[in-house]
């Protein structure tokens, strides 16, 4: 029994000590961190919730022993997750468009260094991309393509949630260490 003791105590120790070395790595502001944790807890179900906790860290324990890791791809969350850490960090417009200016101002005072100026050279792309999508009435996607509608009948609700989430996802697409996550 207390061998089983130790190897849970063990386990335990690298989860903790792994979770904060690759925190450190790639920083993300304290105010991110809340929203995303408000948001997941309004929009992300129960049960998904408990499912993608346990399997990350089955994985990261893997990792960490050099056991082979199968990581099933993940899947976004839905768009209103996304929707709400921009509404919550103040991004969006009344209209749900993100605002550049509050970005960039956000970016400036918020993100450290090299990553802050990564993320300022992709927030540039990504509202270009935007607001050609828009003035050109294509959808826009994250990887900065643009396609058409499927159908007129789509409702705009719902095509502003996926371009938010979409925008989102765009900014998560920065080289280095990327503040957002997409999935």
């Amino acid at each position: 029994m207390a061998t089983i003791m130790k190897k849970i105590v063990v386990i335990l120790v690298v989860l903790v000590f792994s979770v904060y070395s690759e925190d450190s790595k790639c920083p993300k502001p304290e105010e991110l961190e809340n929203k995303e944790s408000y948001c997941y807890r309004i929009h992300v179900d129960i049960l998904d919730r408990v499912y993608e906790t346990s399997q990350s860290l089955i994985n990261l324990a893997k990792k960490k022993f050099k056991m082979e890791v199968i990581e099933d791809e993940k899947v976004p969350e839905k768009c209103e997750y996304y929707q709400c850490i921009l509404q919550e960090l103040h991004f969006l417009n009344s209209k749900k468009f993100p605002m550049y200016e509050i970005i960039k101002t956000w970016i400036e005072e918020h993100v450290v260094l090299s990553q802050g100026v990564e993320l300022l050279n992709r927030l540039n792309l990504c509202n270009d991309a935007l607001s050609n999508s828009t003035v050109a009435e294509l959808r826009f996607r994250g990887d900065l393509t643009m396609e058409k509608f499927s159908s007129d009948t789509e409702n705009d609700v719902n095509r502003k949630c996926d371009m938010d989430a979409e925008f989102l996802r765009c900014l998560s697409l920065q080289n280095g260490c990327p503040v957002f996550k997409y999935p």
